[in-house]
């Protein structure tokens, strides 16, 4: 949320062109410092060895902390009674773990790192929604609890990461213009003087879309989740667009709406 506000700062400044083209380079640097995406990555890892950990410290150690913990999940779940009789016994957490670590690793496997794509469409091997059986919610509840709660944050950090990259962008197109006393007729000309690459759209693996319009602005956006290029319209419809409402934009357009 604190990154979403500070590009909240930034499209209100690039608007009132307050900025010199050495405080755009300042701003482009501290842009530069930032990896979401990787970030994500760590910290899908680290809670999957929190949670490894924790484990580990009931069937392993017998930690009285954790055990208790599980009690208290077992009383405010549905036939909890199943639970509490189930749940201190190793097959069930080793099964729950085991699930946890395989949806984990079809999940980082939606990002390449290399070619700067995060495939949210990729489907997953493993899923809670993939299990079957009555006593399945009950006997996974753990897994399902956790991993709802991982998969939640995966498409918010692609859309602040598209956020900051679009507006890394817009930044490099104002320092061009800076220069030049217009907007560049493509992307290719702020590499390398003013960008060392063509800014990605991670959705798709490909530049981001951009084109310069008639009145001296432009227009600059991702495809959005439905993956399809639709000129840079956001809305499919007459429907007011909300702030936070990306998974009901066609096109994740820059500057966007404000962030509450």
């Amino acid at each position: 949320m604190i990154r979403a506000m500070a590009v909240n700062v930034l499209r209100e400044g690039l608007a009132a062109g307050v900025w010199k083209e050495t405080e755009l380079s300042r701003i482009d640097a501290a842009f530069a410092d930032v990896h979401l995406l990787e970030s994500l990555q760590f910290a899908m890892r680290a809670e999957r060895a929190a949670l490894n950990h924790w484990l580990d410290a009931v069937l392993v150690t017998k930690d009285s902390d954790a055990r208790l913990a599980i009690h208290k999940f077992a009383n405010t779940n549905p036939q909890g009674h199943l639970l509490k009789s189930r749940v201190l016994q190793s097959s069930l957490l080793r099964d729950n773990q085991l699930q946890y670590n395989l949806l984990t690793d079809a999940l980082l496997a939606r990002y390449d790192s290399a070619t700067q794509h995060y495939d949210l469409s990729r489907p997953l091997s493993h899923h809670p929604d993939h299990l079957q059986g009555r006593i399945a919610p009950y006997y996974f509840a753990f897994y399902t609890g956790f991993a709802r709660n991982m998969q939640s944050i995966e498409p918010d950090a692609v859309y602040t990461h598209i956020r900051m990259i679009l507006a890394r962008t817009a930044v490099a197109l104002e320092r061009w213009k800076l220069r030049h006393g217009s907007y560049p007729s493509s992307l290719n000309a702020i590499v390398p003087g003013i960008l060392p690459s063509i800014p990605i759209d991670a959705l798709t693996g490909t530049a981001v879309k951009y084109r310069r319009l008639e009145d001296e602005t432009f227009c600059l956006y991702s495809v959005g989740l439905n993956l399809a290029d639709d000129g840079g319209r956001t809305q499919p419809d007459s429907a007011k667009l909300q702030p936070g409402s990306y998974d009901k934009q066609l096109d994740w357009v820059w500057p966007g709406p404000n962030v509450e």
